[in-house]
């Protein structure tokens, strides 16, 4: 089947390659635009665009999916099947309407953790499992009618970045599947309990501030949730400190207010509203990241107390 893949980060990229690799016919690419990164706000392209040149395919970035223009692209592709994994925005329904197959692989069992941070909620909620599913495109938010879903087991001390990489590993070969399905004709449609339903929003900043009056185990899974973006955040001296590994400390209770931490037989416990943290691997500002008994040796204090954001600070309460 002619195929124009939607998609637009890292884990859409790898998808896109497992495709090229299976002999897709793959004849063109929709992502999103160039964005400035970094300090230098250099220009940089989404790692799609990154794979679709390096395989010489078409690559197509609007800014504005409602624009004619666009429609009459696209249509020239003569798609039969768009497949559509991390693109990044809604698709207009005048643009579902184009009379082909519009398919999603979406990172959770729908209709559980609709949206777009599935994995990081997962990890937050502390589940022991999700899963990957291949939908039918619709105009609500990850409502379409289900064709394939394949659980995903979540291991202790999975971050962000590790769980995409295994939902990628799964997917990637679904979608290839369904495209099987799609061909002989039999591809389902299983409608979504929209009454089971549950939200996945995205992640902001503030998803990283760590509340260390909350129960031990609900931070650590905030640590993995927020690894890589926008990283676990505590703030010393006014000054944050990323927290990109930790774990819970045994079983016993804190002994000091929430956020009260001390160096203990060279490891970095932290106090919370239940149980001790341990922090494993920290970054400070403006610093490479480094080991938490390394970092705290050279604060030479016996205790510090970690805080919440300053007021007026940048991404304040």
């Amino acid at each position: 089947m002619r195929i124009l893949f939607w998609g637009t980060p890292e884990t859409a990229a790898a998808c896109l390659q497992f495709l090229l690799e299976q002999h897709g016919h793959v004849v063109g690419v929709v992502t999103q635009p160039d964005k400035p990164v970094g300090r230098a706000q250099r220009l940089t392209p989404p790692p799609v665009k990154r794979i679709a040149l390096a395989a010489g395919l078409p690559v197509v970035q609007p800014a504005n999916l409602r624009s004619p223009e666009i429609g009459a692209l696209l249509r020239s592709f003569a798609p039969e099947v768009n497949i559509l994994v991390a693109y990044g925005k809604l698709i207009p329904l005048e643009l579902l309407k184009l009379g082909t197959y519009f398919i999603n692989l979406h990172f959770s069992l729908l209709p559980r953790y609709r949206g777009a941070a599935p994995v990081q909620r997962a990890l937050m909620d502390g589940c022991t499992q999700t899963g990957v599913t291949v939908q039918h495109l619709a105009a609500a938010l990850d409502a379409g009618d289900v064709i394939l879903q394949q659980p995903v087991p979540i291991e202790p001390g999975d971050t962000t970045a590790v769980l995409l990489q295994r939902c990628v590993t799964i997917g990637a070969p679904l979608v290839q599947q369904t495209l099987a399905l799609l061909v002989r004709g039999t591809a389902p449609r299983t409608p979504q309990d929209h009454g089971a339903a549950t939200q996945a929003p995205k992640l902001t900043q503030q998803d990283g501030f760590i509340n260390w009056h909350a129960p031990a185990h609900a931070i650590v899974r905030r640590v993995c949730a927020c690894n890589p973006w926008p990283g676990a955040t505590t703030w010393l001296h006014n000054l944050p400190l990323k927290i990109w590994t930790a774990g819970v400390h045994g079983t016993q209770p804190a002994s000091g207010m929430p956020g009260m931490a001390m160096l203990l037989d060279k490891r970095l416990l932290v106090a919370s509203g239940a149980g001790v943290v341990e922090l494993i691997e920290v970054q400070p500002a403006g610093r490479t990241r480094m080991r938490a008994a390394a970092f705290m040796a050279g604060v030479r204090q016996p205790t510090v107390q970690f805080s919440a954001p300053p007021l007026n600070s940048r991404g304040t309460r």
